[in-house]
Formats: structure tokens, sequence, C-alpha cells
């Protein structure tokens, strides 16, 4: 079995689950197809194997399953490092990656130490190579550390970037810090908008999650127009050919 080719057709499901709002299922079934191939074919390349667990991890994020993406994580890091040394910028987007489970379980300090190390990795390897990645984990820490105010605005238009931002947004939410869940939900939505236009799923997702943050907020009337826009945006997307 060709897992580099089974890895890419995961990632491009995977695509499709995140922006286009596609069922997981298919994302799911070929991801563990691959995991499987990497447990039985030791000719496989290691750097292979471990992109496969990571796509299993990330798919499990996407269904709320932190605590199972976990182990996958962790050992896709030790391939990482095995393969590539300590201070690979695949490393540090791997340590990024295992924070967001923790971070999912509730274990904060766990996140804060995968970030910072994570952060160290992406400033030893200059400022120009991992920008948006490097600020987003700067301000997970300073987060952690219960900062409630951003010290520099993030800047990119990536759309993985508004993922990111999806899980600050959360993370700040469950910590009751509202104002900076604030921010990142507004700088989701409005990198979404830029990169898929007004009316895409992911945007309606993105509105819905401020729109809840506005209800706990006591902002009754903002979000209600908030969820009109996203169910407006649903409603169109399932009727869209």
């Amino acid at each position: 079995m060709d897992l580099r080719k089974l890895n890419k057709e995961v990632e491009e499901f995977t695509y499709k689950v995140r922006y286009e709002g596609v069922p997981v299922a298919r994302a799911l079934v070929r991801a563990n197809e691959a995991v499987e191939a990497s447990y039985e074919n030791e000719d496989l390349n290691d750097l292979d194997v471990a992109t496969s667990l990571m796509n299993l991890a990330l798919i499990y994020l996407i269904q709320d399953r932190d605590a199972a993406a976990e182990p996958l994580f962790r050992r896709a890091l030790m391939i990482y490092e095995e393969a590539l040394g300590p201070n690979h910028i695949l490393v540090a987007k791997s340590l990024n990656n295992l924070a967001r489970s923790h971070i999912g379980q509730n274990e904060f300090a766990e996140a804060e130490m995968l970030c910072q190390r994570a952060l160290a990795i992406y400033d030893s390897a200059g400022s120009t190579d991992q920008p948006d990645v490097s600020e987003v984990i700067l301000h997970l820490g300073m987060n952690l550390h219960g900062k409630n105010e951003l010290t520099k605005a993030l800047e990119g238009d990536d759309p993985d970037l508004g993922i990111i931002l999806n899980h600050l947004g959360a993370l700040c939410y469950a910590q009751e810090r509202y104002q900076s869940a604030e921010l990142y939900f507004k700088r989701m939505v409005s990198i979404w908008e830029q990169s898929f236009g007004p009316d895409h799923y992911c945007v309606s997702v993105g509105l819905s999650c401020q729109a809840e943050l506005y209800r706990t907020m006591s902002r009754e009337e903002e979000a209600v127009v908030l969820e009109e826009r996203a169910e407006n945006i649903r409603s169109n997307h399932l009727v869209s050919p």
C-alpha cells in the first residue's frame, strides 16, 4: 500500500471536513486504514508513519475525542524527534497539536509546557518561517498565565490560523475570560470570510461560536443576529449543488 498517497487522501478528506462541512466518517475510515498499514509494514518511511498518526489524531480532535488523540500525537512526536532532531519545525507542530489535545482535556499546565517548547523552536528557526503559528503559541502562553490583554495583533490570513484561533477562543471561554475569547472568535470569522467568502460553511461555524459567547455575556440581541446569519449560511449550504 502506498502510505504516502493514502495520507494525502486523508488530508484532502480532512480539509473538506474542516472547511466544507463534509461528514467526518469517510476521513476517519481512511485515516484508520493508514495507521493500520503503518503498523503492518516495517519498510515504510518513519515520517510517513508519523503523518498517518497525526492525521488520525487530528480527526479525533474534530470529533472532540481529545483523550484518544493524545497518544497518537505523542507517538508521532517521538518519531519526528528521532528522525529530525528535537528542534525541527515538524516537532514544533507536533508539540502544538499535542497541546491542543491537553487543552481539550482541561490539562492547561501540560498544554502550557508544550506550547512554550514549541515557541522556542519556532523562534530559533527565525520569525519569518512560521510567524502565524509562533504568534498563536505566544498568546496561548499569555492566556494560560491569566493575562487578559493581547500585547500584539495576530497577523496573517491562512485559514488554518482560524482553526487555531477557534481553539484559543474556546480555551478563554472555558476560563471565563470572555473579552479575550471575543477577540479570538472575531479574528477567526474575519480570516474565514477573507479566505472563503462571507457565505462559506466555516463562517457559519465561527458565527455560532461567537453567538454562544455573546449569550453567556448576556448580549442577547447580538447573539440573535449572528445565529440568524449562521443559520442562513447553513441552509444555503444544504441546498447547494
